[in-house]
Formats: structure tokens, C-alpha cells, sequence
């Protein structure tokens, strides 16, 4: 990996502050597990791009895309508060991403052990899009993996109903939500 990162460097000198040479210098950080190092340059990345202007066609795609890292990158040196804060940012970016953003931080807070702050994420998804199926299926998830089988099944088997499939099959892969 030394000549991958010694390309990178000199991609980066000569093109200071390009976005690609950022994201793939991040990444080879994450590969060599220097997670510090990877979580520095995509938050330099993440200020660059909200520099731009709000117009720029690519900037909400590209900060969606720095945010998920940069969560993921927080939640793997278990810094979940700070996970949750970037997929909170994430969510602020439009409807679409905020879906997204809401399953990343009920997935946080679990993988935080913090299950009382999951299922309350949960809720507000739930109360937010009660129509969306991939928030559906996280709550139902959330709630058989903290023993509330009994919510839980009625949880999926409201979604089952409205899918037209069984609720033991819902989280088959292939099932339609």
C-alpha cells in the first residue's frame, strides 16, 4: 500500500483540495486501519464541500456521500455520539437522506448498546414516514432484537399484511416491502 498512498500524496499536491483524491486517500487510511488519519481527511473533505455553494449540482450528493463515511468511520472507532451527529447532518441534506440518516442512527444506537435511544429514534422514524418500509423493517428489527417479540411481530406482520407475504418471510431476502 506504500505506493498507493505515496500516488496519493503526490495527487494531492498537485491538486490540493480535490474531492476524489480525498475520498480515496480517506479510504486507504480506513484499509490500513489508521481510522484517525481516514476520519481527519474526510472531515476536511466535508469542509470543503460545504464551502461550495448551495448550488452546485453535486455538493448534497457529495456531502451524502462524505456523511455516510464519516459516520461509518465514527461508529468503527466506536464513537457513536459522533456517528450520530453526522448522519444527524446527513438527514439535514433533504427527505431522501433523511430516510437513510434515521436508519444509520437507529443502527448507532444499537451498535452503541444504547437501546432505549434506538427505539426512541425508531419511533420519531416511525412517526416521521409511517409509510416507509425500510423503516418499518428496522423498528421491527430493533424491537425483536430487545425482546419485544410481541411488538415486534405485530410490527412486521402490519408490514406483511400490506405487502401480501407472510410475516416469518418478511425478512427473507427477495421480500418486497
Amino acid at each position: 500500500m506504500d505506493k498507493a498512498e505515496d500516488a496519493l500524496v503526490k495527487a494531492r499536491q498537485f491538486s490540493p483540495g480535490n474531492l476524489n483524491v480525498m475520498y480515496n486517500e480517506a479510504m486507504l487510511y480506513e484499509a490500513q486501519g489508521r481510522y484517525e488519519d481516514a476520519i481527519r481527511v474526510l472531515s476536511e473533505a466535508v469542509t470543503g464541500v460545504k464551502g461550495q455553494s448551495v448550488s452546485m449540482p453535486t455538493r448534497r450528493n457529495s456531502l451524502s456521500v462524505l456523511y455516510q463515511q464519516l459516520g461509518g468511520l465514527y461508529r468503527e472507532t466506536q464513537n457513536f455520539q459522533a456517528a450520530v451527529n453526522t448522519y444527524e447532518e446527513l438527514g439535514r441534506l433533504g427527505d431522501e437522506e433523511d430516510r437513510h440518516a434515521r436508519i444509520l442512527i437507529i443502527d448507532a444506537y444499537s451498535s452503541a448498546k444504547d437501546q432505549s435511544r434506538a427505539l426512541q429514534a425508531g419511533k420519531e422514524a416511525i412517526a416521521k414516514y409511517p409509510k416507509d418500509s425500510a423503516i418499518k423493517a428496522r423498528h421491527a428489527l430493533l424491537l425483536g432484537e430487545t425482546n419485544q417479540t410481541d411488538e415486534a411481530e405485530k410490527a412486521s406482520s402490519r408490514a406483511a399484511q400490506r405487502h401480501r407475504i407472510g410475516p416469518r418471510n418478511l425478512f427473507e431476502p427477495g421480500a418486497d416491502l
